[in-house]
């Protein structure tokens, strides 16, 4: 559970009963991790925890870590369940990192009105570790070569040309209009370069028409498939413009350890199911969805009326997994490929054209 990400945005879930939290750097044989850090005399909720979907599996695991040996006494960590006997964490000693503790909880959280508690009743504050600073995206960036798109990168492009990457890059709107859809600042978007700008296309994302077929040697996706509610159509529609070989790859969010934790994993069925539809738009159930879930302050008819981008697939690595293992059995991709960490907000993937 991303308890890093919880605290950074300041998820609902979250109660600071006494004392102060913060997010930090910690460091693990010169590597930096994602941490969060009890002060002394610091007592933390976490409300409605059995929402949470990566708490529900049976096969779960906090990948919490805590580094010292005054664990147990200072540090209490458990959950409170309605109707249910308190379930306290245990605290394993971990046989790669000598000087630190996992955290562990014995079972799945599945009963009502449960809660979890953080209290650190010591004097020095506690810090708990919750992952490595490692970028998923460089991993995908690094497969890239040749001439290609990235759709969606809004202000903030992840390729770059050089001389082995000839990249332009894909959006809806122009830039005028980013300030109201991106919620962008006017001054950051006059400080883009015009070389920059000049690598913009307006096409769809989802059904682009200005590319010929068999023409790009990649498209790069970043945080834009969750977006997309058709999803197999998407697939094939950039697939079709790859050559022989040529790569689908990006990012998306790992539903798990972002704000759609309460969601459940998009179904391949589901997936099948868009397809054979047809059409790209985002149905009033996918917004009731979203924002039941998600983020429960916003109503469908506000977000409309926006124009807001919402979720419309929740993916984990295995839901992912198994969507392109589908398209490499249907002739899409020969392989394909993953990158996940737990409690990392990112999934990466490639995927390379028959």
């Amino acid at each position: 559970m991303n308890l890093h990400d919880i605290v950074k945005r300041q998820d609902r879930a979250l109660q600071i009963e006494n004392g102060e939290v913060e997010i930090i750097t910690a460091r693990r044989k010169g590597l930096g991790q994602r941490a969060v850090r009890l002060f002394p005399k610091t007592r933390v909720s976490l409300l409605e925890i059995q929402e949470f979907y990566c708490l529900k599996t049976p096969a779960f695991r906090l990948y919490w870590h805590v580094q010292g040996d005054q664990f147990p006494e200072t540090l209490f960590a458990g959950v409170i369940s309605e109707g249910a006997d308190i379930q306290v964490a245990d605290y394993i000693k971990s046989t790669i990192y000598p000087d630190e503790y996992e955290i562990q909880l014995s079972s799945s959280v599945e009963q009502n009105s449960s809660r979890m508690i953080l209290d650190n009743a010591g004097i020095e504050p506690v810090d708990i570790l919750i992952g490595p600073q490692v970028s998923l995206r460089q991993k995908v960036l690094e497969l890239i070569t040749g001439c290609g798109v990235e759709i969606g990168p809004g202000l903030n492009p992840a390729v770059r040309p050089d001389d082995n990457i000839d990249v332009s890059y894909i959006e809806r709107t122009p830039p005028d209009q980013w300030v109201e859809l991106y919620n962008a600042d006017p001054e950051q978007i006059s400080k883009i370069p015009p070389e920059t700008l000049a690598l913009y296309r307006i096409d769809d994302a989802a059904a682009p028409d200005h590319i010929e077929p068999g023409s790009l040697d990649f498209v790069f996706s970043n945080h834009v498939m969750e977006h997309l509610p058709n999803f197999g159509q998407v697939l094939r529609n950039w697939t079709r413009c790859l050559r022989s070989g040529g790569l689908f790859c990006g990012v998306v969010p790992d539903m798990r350890y972002s704000f759609d934790l309460r969601q459940t994993p998009t179904t391949l069925s589901e997936i099948a199911e868009a397809e054979k539809a047809g059409g790209h738009e985002i149905t009033d159930s996918h917004y009731e969805r979203w924002c039941k879930w998600t983020f429960p302050s916003h109503t469908p008819e506000g977000l409309k009326k926006r124009g807001y981008s919402i979720h419309v697939n929740y993916l984990t690595a295995s839901s992912l997994s198994n969507i392109l293992a589908y398209y490499c059995e249907c002739g899409l991709f020969g392989r394909y490929q993953i990158w996940f960490l737990p409690d990392s907000r990112d999934i990466g993937f490639a995927a390379w054209a028959e």
